[in-house]
């Protein structure tokens, strides 16, 4: 129990860090439309994240992998306060960062359905903490989502 608790006092006092200060920030702003249809379904990252996030094979890993352009120590900021309907997010395994920030309030997030989402991060020299803030009105996980995950054989640090 005490080893337990340990590492769960160390999980809280990594997410509560200083956030590492990202090389650049992209920012995507939601465009007329997404505030119209209430009833309706989107794929968040065809209809946006796709441009702002590359994604590649890991030899040493053997995995694919997606982060934010441009490297996982870049940011991306998605302003969608507006929006209303559904917006599902699917397959996107192994995001190792750059810090993803996405602002729906008004809307639902739908994760997983046909594929689950991981978020984690790889190692480097500034000791990087990937963070990931969901503000959506409502959150439904329909398959998996895994946070702190290994890509691949490789070994995986925080995401918070």
């Amino acid at each position: 129990v005490s080893g337990l608790l340990s590492w769960g006092l160390k999980q809280a006092e990594e997410a509560n860090k200083t956030p590492d200060k990202p090389d650049k920030v992209w920012r995507i702003q939601a465009g007329r439309g997404f505030n119209e249809f209430p009833n309706k379904e989107y794929d968040l990252y065809q209809s946006l994240l796709s441009s702002k996030i590359d994604g590649g094979w890991d030899w040493g890993n053997a995995a694919r992998h997606y982060w934010v352009k441009g490297g996982q120590w870049n940011k991306l900021e998605v302003d969608m306060k507006d929006a209303v309907g559904t917006y599902k997010l699917s397959g996107l395994r192994n995001f190792t960062g750059g810090d993803l920030d996405v602002n729906m309030q008004k809307a639902t997030l739908r994760l997983g359905q046909f594929n689950g989402n991981s978020f984690t991060s790889y190692k480097d020299s500034a000791d990087r903490t990937t963070r990931v803030n969901f503000n959506a009105k409502n959150i439904s996980i329909d398959n998996f989502v895994e946070i702190n995950n290994r890509v691949g054989s490789g070994a995986g640090r925080k995401a918070s």
